[in-house]
């Protein structure tokens, strides 16, 4: 697959073929990329199982690299389907991260891929909440799921 990754005006493209082993390289990619890593392309996957195999590979070692869980929930996992079993475990494993290590980025993309449901989650919404009183755009993700939510159960 092909990943190509930016930070301000350097952007590295990296080919990977099945023989080389992807997780060998993710730590040099978040070294290099740090907090700045932006994902701009995942290409050269034709088919969604292959997103999938990724992300199912990525998903064990992922707590030790928030910003980069962050930004692949944001930019990948919050596309599939509700009921996609990869989805569905990104965002478990993500709440668990965020309700750990309580980064402000993480719990925010979760509020927002997660809407309405957000509120199933008590731990993680009490996180927010704790943000919400001195950030207005933590705030502001908490309201808007807390409004999809009473919209849904009216």
């Amino acid at each position: 697959f092909t990943l190509l990754f930016g930070e301000r005006h350097n952007v590295f493209l990296h080919i990977q073929s099945s023989q080389v082993d992807y997780e060998d390289y993710l730590p040099h990619f978040l070294r290099h990329y740090k907090v700045d890593l932006t994902l701009v392309a995942i290409m050269d996957l034709p088919i969604s199982q292959q997103v999938e195999d990724v992300l199912n590979a990525w998903l064990p070692k992922i707590s030790d690299h928030i910003a980069l869980a962050d930004l692949l929930l944001y930019k990948i996992v919050r596309y599939m389907i509700k009921d996609n079993a990869t989805r569905n475990n990104w965002i478990e494993r993500c709440i668990d991260i965020a309700i750990n290590s309580k980064n402000f980025s993480l719990i925010e993309s979760l509020l927002l891929v997660l809407k309405r449901d957000a509120w199933d989650y008590p731990k993680l919404i009490a996180v927010a909440k704790e943000y919400a009183n001195s950030s207005a755009q933590m705030e502001r993700a908490l309201r808007n799921s807390y409004k999809l939510r009473v919209m849904a159960s009216s």
